[in-house]
């Protein structure tokens, strides 16, 4: 079965702070085998999408150019984990952390060159959840 893969890339601002953006449009696909997905994975293949990392802001968990599944059936925060989110037209890959008083911390592994950001309880509803990463594929 074929999975839609979406390519990212990392722009830097005006403000030096870097960001990552895609037009979302499916550039490739990838094939796994169904039973794989079924079995192993133990999701829906249809409600799969696969992102390329586009930098290093999750090292050491993953690199840039690793293939990540991301399950899109169930769009919302599901305890910390990594996450693929919208942000506009643009997907962003980070690691969500669910906080005691309801708020959420959005992390990058590479916390060095990558600072967190704290979404307060109140907020919380604006963060646009694709999918949760559930697999990930890379060069050794």
């Amino acid at each position: 079965m074929l999975v839609p893969l979406y390519r990212l890339r990392t722009l830097d601002t005006e403000a030096g702070k870097r960001m990552t953006v895609e037009d979302r449009t499916i550039l490739d696909a990838i094939s796994f085998r169904r039973s794989f997905i079924e079995q192993e994975l133990k999701v829906d293949p249809a409600k799969l999408i696969a992102v390329e990392a586009p930098d290093d802001s999750m090292e050491p968990t993953f690199s840039a150019g690793d293939i990540l599944l991301a399950d899109t059936s169930d769009p919302k925060l599901r305890g910390s984990g990594v996450y693929v989110l919208t942000s506009g037209s643009a997907l962003l890959v980070k690691r969500l952390q669910m906080k005691i008083d309801g708020g959420v911390v959005v992390s990058s592994d590479n916390a060095t060159r990558y600072p967190s950001e704290e979404i307060g309880r109140s907020d919380t509803d604006e963060l646009k959840i694709a999918g949760r990463v559930i697999w990930r594929g890379g060069r050794m």
